[in-house]
């Protein structure tokens, strides 16, 4: 399906979970009544704890399997991922924004590389575990080197040599 023939109220049924449709918007519901849920039935997606990802499980062969929504959605409309872009990425670095038309399959490489592009990637104060800061960044890379300064400079900000060195030479932060 091409990106613009979505029609956002159209079910299409899920190839290896016939008793589960899914509509281009994401919305999931059960075709076949269970013991426990009837036709019809929504599911409710949920989120990974500590993640942006929407999740739903889905009964196949008896056994509930958790799938991404964004992975499913992919699944679904763009068909099983191809060799090597086994990642589902977003288009927009949304990761609320679920949508046929919004999903691709993708590299690890594409990821990150649109990570950067949306502005998502958790290079340099963004990343969580950051000790320096972008001043500090800022500082150590104006410094003319000279032996002894990356020894000096993990010192004083309590992180490895190597970690001054790659801020240095700008192989971290950005």
């Amino acid at each position: 399906m091409a990106d613009t023939d979505y029609t956002d109220d159209i079910a299409v049924v899920i190839p290896f979970a016939p008793d589960y449709s899914i509509t281009p918007n994401g919305v999931v519901t059960r075709i076949r009544a269970s013991r426990t849920y009837p036709a019809g039935f929504v599911l409710k997606p949920t989120r990974f704890i500590g993640k942006p990802y929407l999740r739903v499980s889905l009964r196949i062969n008896g056994k509930p399997v958790m799938w991404q929504l964004h992975r499913l959605l992919a699944y679904v409309f763009h068909g099983p991922p191809p060799e090597g872009k086994e990642l589902a990425c977003h288009r927009d670095g949304n990761a609320s924004h679920n949508h046929a038309s919004n999903v691709k399959w993708g590299s690890p490489l594409d990821n990150m590389l649109d990570k950067v592009a949306h502005g998502n990637s958790s290079k340099g104060s963004r990343n969580p575990t950051a000790v320096l800061t972008a001043d500090d960044v800022a500082v150590i890379r104006a410094m003319p080197y000279r032996r002894g300064m990356m020894t000096e400079l993990a010192r004083k900000y309590g992180v490895s040599k190597s970690s001054i060195s790659k801020a240095w030479r700008g192989d971290t932060w950005s």
